[in-house]
């Protein structure tokens, strides 16, 4: 599975608060579309007990607009460095246009109508799978930098 459009992002609000021990991150960012690409996907099952799902295939998922809005608490390791010890995310998705291969029509045309208000309900679940995926992997580069130096690289985005 491939995610892209990410490097398209825009930073619209950025608010740093710093403390002795760490630093706490808030910021509004934007981007424009987000596609989720896999060669292969398989369903199957029934909606409503009545309506069967199935299909198999490659999938194409674009989410427009979407604006996320992160908070994010730094927290000092050693004199060196830190890492993330807290995370809270909300986002709202505008559109979505689903596209998977070898459905029914009727699939991808509720994936278009309901998709932003299916991405709301597993908004804990999107939270959870950053918090175990993407947190570890940030950690891993704050271990190898100062929290100055990761301040002055945000300072430099923004």
């Amino acid at each position: 599975m491939q995610l892209t459009g990410l490097d398209t992002f825009s930073l619209e609000k950025i608010t740093v608060s710093q403390s002795k021990d760490s630093m706490t991150l808030t910021a509004q960012i934007r981007v424009p579309i987000l596609t989720l690409h896999s060669d292969k996907y398989s369903l199957k099952g029934r909606a409503f007990y009545i309506y069967p799902l199935k299909g198999s295939g490659e999938m194409t998922i674009q989410l427009n607009d979407v604006v996320a809005l992160p908070t994010v608490r730094f927290v000092r390791v050693d004199d060196f460095s830190s890492k993330i010890d807290q995370l809270s995310l909300e986002y709202n998705v505008t559109e979505v246009k689903a596209n998977l291969e070898k459905s029914t029509f009727l699939i991808n045309q509720m994936l278009n109508a309901e998709g932003a208000a299916i991405l709301n309900d597993f908004h804990d679940d999107i939270v959870n799978a950053t918090w175990n995926y993407a947190v570890p992997q940030a950690n891993e580069y704050l271990s190898k930098v100062s929290l100055s130096d990761f301040i002055k690289t945000i300072l430099n985005v923004s």
